[in-house]
This record gives C-alpha cells, sequence and structure tokens, in this order.
C-alpha cells in the first residue's frame, strides 16, 4: 500500500481517536466476560518502552497482548467450568462476525496444523480476524510470552523490524501453522463513526484512473471500505 496509495497510506497511520462507548459491547455480544484494561498501566507493568514502537505508538504490542490476555480468560472459563473449548475463533474488539456467513462444517475441516485467516493486497495475512482448533490457538497466543522477555515487539534476533502481519506469519512459519481460507466474514460496530482525516483528498488522490487500470480490484476495494470513515 505504501508505494501504491502513498496518500492513503499516510492517512491510515495517522493517529485518530474516538471515544469508546461501552454500553455498545454490551448490547451488541453475548459474553460472560469483557475486561477495558488502562493503556498506561499496561505499559508500567509490563515495562513497555520505545522498543515496542511500531508505526508511531503500541497498537501492535496490545493486540498481540489481547490476544493472549483472551485466550488465558478463555482458559480460566474452561478451569471454572471443567469443560475445553473444541475451537477458537480471534476478532477485533470492535467487529461481529455476520451470522449469514457462520457454518459449523468450516470449523471441522481444519486441523492442528491450520489457521482460517484472510489475506489481502499491501499486507498478507489479516491479525483481525483468525479461527482455528483450540491447540493452533493456544500456539498462536504464545507469542506474547516470547515477545515480553525480548524486549522487543519482535522475539526474531534476525528480524527486529518486523511488526504486524509480518511478524503474525513469521511466527506460523515457526509454529508450523499452515494458512488456509478463512469463510467467516465480519463487519465494524464499535468505533465505526470514526473518521480520518484528510482521507477524502487522499482517497481521490489515490485511487485515480491510472490505479483503477493497474489495480482494478485492490483500488475499489480501498474506495468502497474506506469511504464512510474518509472527511
Amino acid at each position: 500500500m505504501k508505494s501504491g496509495y502513498e496518500n492513503i497510506y499516510k492517512c491510515l497511520l495517522s493517529d485518530v481517536f474516538s471515544e469508546v462507548d461501552k454500553k455498545k459491547f454490551y448490547e451488541f455480544s453475548k459474553t460472560d466476560n469483557i475486561i477495558f484494561e488502562n493503556e498506561s498501566l499496561f505499559l508500567r507493568n509490563y515495562e513497555i518502552n520505545e522498543d515496542f514502537v511500531t508505526r508511531g505508538g503500541f497498537n501492535q504490542v496490545k493486540m498481540f497482548y489481547g490476544i493472549y490476555r483472551a485466550f488465558k480468560m478463555a482458559v480460566n472459563k474452561e478451569i471454572n467450568e471443567g469443560f475445553q473449548y473444541d475451537y477458537i475463533i480471534r476478532l477485533r474488539p470492535d467487529a461481529f462476525i455476520k451470522s449469514s456467513s457462520l457454518n459449523y462444517k468450516d470449523l471441522y475441516k481444519l486441523n492442528n496444523f491450520s489457521l482460517a485467516v484472510s489475506s489481502g493486497f499491501g499486507w498478507g495475512l489479516a491479525d483481525g480476524m483468525f479461527y482455528s482448533n483450540r491447540s493452533v490457538y493456544e500456539r498462536i497466543a504464545l507469542l506474547w510470552e516470547q515477545i515480553l522477555p525480548s524486549k522487543n515487539i519482535s522475539p526474531f534476533e534476525a528480524f527486529k523490524g518486523w511488526d504486524a502481519h509480518r511478524l503474525f506469519g513469521l511466527w506460523l512459519v515457526k509454529q508450523d501453522i499452515q494458512p488456509v481460507n478463512c469463510l467467516f466474514s465480519s463487519s465494524l460496530v464499535i468505533g465505526e463513526s470514526v473518521e480520518v482525516p484528510n482521507l477524502l483528498e487522499a482517497l481521490k488522490t489515490d485511487c485515480n484512473k491510472e490505479a483503477y487500470t493497474n489495480f482494478p480490484e485492490e483500488t475499489e476495494w480501498l474506495a468502497t471500505f474506506l469511504a464512510d470513515k474518509a472527511k
């Protein structure tokens, strides 16, 4: 994306904030437990410093922590209620699965080495939603236990510059986990009204005739997906 849609890329990397409406989490999700953690306390308690900064912030280290933290919450529920999950689905906290895309048969196709995850042009493997059987998910979640003692977003000495999607993909390789097609789909609910400054102008500049000619599907997807975020 950086080379093909430079202006959009810069806008999406800018810091945009909106207040989290906690009521929406309880309104749209039926869950036994939701935890909201304070970012400042998180950074202090885990001694997260500038070595964990990626793309100007701490969003990625928080993401990998969140994947791990949610898995530990699931484990606690298993212990307390005397059962074990067969499959686990990872979702961004502001997204929900579209019920029309759910099919349990898609879960049964997964094995101990497969992760259902989507991928996209310009970023690779998506980290916002994926699903697998429990044993695969546990191996993914344990990346956090490697990140923290390494004192860096990447626990791999030879790949210290890697983050987000590339780091996620590298961890899958190390764990012998193979990405397979993600058949579930999701949509954003919480925070969907957030608008990115200057994104409208960036869309007009980057999604031009040349872009539609060279990358028609990718350009159309970007223009459609980001339309309601632009101002």
